[in-house]
């Protein structure tokens, strides 16, 4: 395990393929298309409401994402992260409406995760669909929570592909969070840390 962790490159710490950024560094391998499991239809769909009242987090090192991602990465930690997203990424959908991104893991070994979430996204969500499907995406369906809209990119490092990408976009309620991982090579691996994500943000 610690040498295939050591052996990827992610964007997460490159600030590259991470969150909608590689129009800053102009890499076009963030967009070819992919295979993952579960998949689901490719109609959208709005999600259900939930009873639970979701906010988003004030501050990264209040979310229960860093136990989460030690408990597959020894010694992660919150690595604080100058974002400076280009216009029309994901990332500044997020943050130019009251959402956060966090990153967490070993920055020297590039291993980690970065999550982000932004609150009354519907509209933000659904206007991407249509990209992310173009883009290689798929709908996935996620454990524990079947009525959410999910898509994933999953692209492993190659000859031909520099960067380990899993990326999930999904919507539950109005909250879109957004997770990318360099550890992860399966939905179902990513169940805790996509739990672990929803429960930071219900209050």
């Amino acid at each position: 395990m610690k040498h295939k962790q050591e052996g990827r490159r992610t964007a997460a710490f490159g600030l590259t393929c991470i969150l909608g950024l590689s129009s800053i560094v102009g890499l076009s391998g963030c967009s070819s298309n992919s295979t993952s499991s579960n998949n689901a239809s490719d109609t959208p769909r709005s999600a259900v409401p939930y009873t639970a009242t979701f906010a988003v987090p004030t501050d990264c090192t209040q979310t229960t994402i860093l136990a989460t991602v030690l408990t597959t990465v020894p010694g992660a930690k919150f690595i604080d992260t100058p974002w400076q997203p280009s216009a029309g990424t994901e990332l500044a959908d997020v943050l130019n409406n009251a959402g956060i991104a966090c990153t967490y893991g070993v920055q020297s070994a590039e291993i980690g995760a970065t999550v982000s979430w932004v609150n009354e996204a519907g509209t933000l969500f659904s206007n991407r669909v249509s990209d992310w499907l173009k883009q290689g995406y798929k709908k996935v369906v996620l454990e524990n929570h079947s009525d959410v809209d999910a898509y994933l990119l999953y692209k492993p490092q190659s000859e031909t592909q520099e960067f380990h990408v899993w990326e999930l976009h999904f919507l539950i309620n109005t909250m879109w969070i957004t997770i990318n991982a360099s550890y992860l090579d399966n939905l179902n691996d990513a169940s805790t840390l996509i739990d672990s994500a929803i429960a930071s943000v219900n209050v």
